[in-house]
Order: structure tokens, then C-alpha cells, then sequence
């Protein structure tokens, strides 16, 4: 996780909402749907962490159901490639 960020800061396209050592919460908000992303890092043992990700989409509009549908399908992948990458540092 990164060392320093502020509520308010932005991440990539994320406003940080909250920031901790092991727990950052982020926010998009626009006018067809919020999402929240909750990233928690937890000690397995002496050695290994586990990295979480939890997320939630308020649609407002057909045109955020839209987006939604056609998109989880990828964020799935793209989760799971990002997570795959991040065992390798």
C-alpha cells in the first residue's frame, strides 16, 4: 500500500475516502453510478500477507445498470490479473 495519502487525494481515477496502514477505502461518484473499493492488508503469519478487495456499486441510471452489465465480466479478469501480478513483486 502506498505510505502517504490524504482523504480527498486522488488515486488514478479514485478520490481516497479513508487511508490506514493496512486499510484504504476509495470512491468514484459521478452522475450514472458510486463505486467504493475497500483494499484491507491482513498478516497471515510472520511471513505472508493476504490482500483483499471489496467493492460496491450504487447505480443511479440505465445508463450505469448499462455500463455495469457489460463490464464485470472484464473487471473480474482484470482483478484476478492485477492480484496474479502482485504475487510476483
Amino acid at each position: 500500500m502506498p505510505t502517504n495519502l490524504n482523504k480527498g487525494e486522488r488515486l488514478d481515477f479514485f478520490t481516497v475516502e479513508s487511508y490506514e496502514r493496512s486499510l484504504m477505502t476509495l470512491k468514484i461518484k459521478d452522475i450514472h453510478l458510486d463505486v467504493m473499493a475497500v483494499l484491507k492488508l491482513s498478516p497471515n503469519n510472520k511471513s505472508t500477507k493476504t490482500l483483499s478487495l471489496t467493492t460496491s456499486v450504487k447505480t443511479h441510471n440505465h445508463i450505469g445498470k448499462y455500463y455495469m452489465k457489460l463490464i464485470i465480466p472484464w473487471h473480474k479478469y482484470i482483478v484476478r490479473l492485477m492480484f496474479r501480478k502482485l504475487t510476483e513483486l
